[in-house]
């Protein structure tokens, strides 16, 4: 049986304040990842769902595709 993951990041009451006032800083925000290519596979458009579509569209402005 595997060990569950436990997230302690946020046991500290510090940052569970920060986190809940909404102030985050910026970490490793020069990092970019390696390309990739991003495929979405549909039969028809009009059969996707709204979150589907929603999905894809997003995923083209941010991916820089347009």
């Amino acid at each position: 049986m595997s060990t569950p993951i436990v997230n302690r990041s946020t046991d500290s009451p510090v940052i569970k304040e920060l986190l809940r006032m909404g102030q985050r800083a910026p970490v490793l925000s020069g990092w970019q990842g390696e390309r990739r290519n991003l495929y979405a596979i549909c039969y028809r458009r009009q059969l996707l769902t709204r979150r589907a579509a929603a999905l894809i569209d997003y995923l083209k402005v941010h991916s820089g595709l347009s």
